[in-house]
């Protein structure tokens, strides 16, 4: 079509859809959504309407193991051991 700056084989509606004009219109409610009221912000960490909880924690194991040669194994007898030094379990709460 001569003069109206549309090439033949195309519509007005595909130059929409090629410089993406739809994608910049809202969604239906988009622009009237709320945020949640509870959420969670991470693997760890709760935020709800009344209060904000955080859990956390810590394992520590320990293993000591020891090389003798003869005369040092005569002066002194030393053995392996493993023990957990420290477990605990954390709750922060707001």
């Amino acid at each position: 079509m001569p003069g109206s700056g549309i090439s033949r084989g195309s519509s007005a509606t595909d130059g929409h859809h090629r410089h993406g004009t739809y994608a910049q219109h809202p969604e239906a409610g988009e622009a009237d959504a709320e945020d949640p009221v509870r959420r969670l912000v991470r693997w760890n960490e709760y935020e709800g309407r009344f209060f904000t909880i955080r859990m956390g924690g810590g394992f520590l194991y320990e293993y000591a193991g020891f090389s003798q040669d003869d005369a040092s194994g005569r002066q002194i007898t030393l053995t392996p051991d493993d023990k957990v030094r420290d477990s605990r379990v954390l709750l922060k709460a707001d």
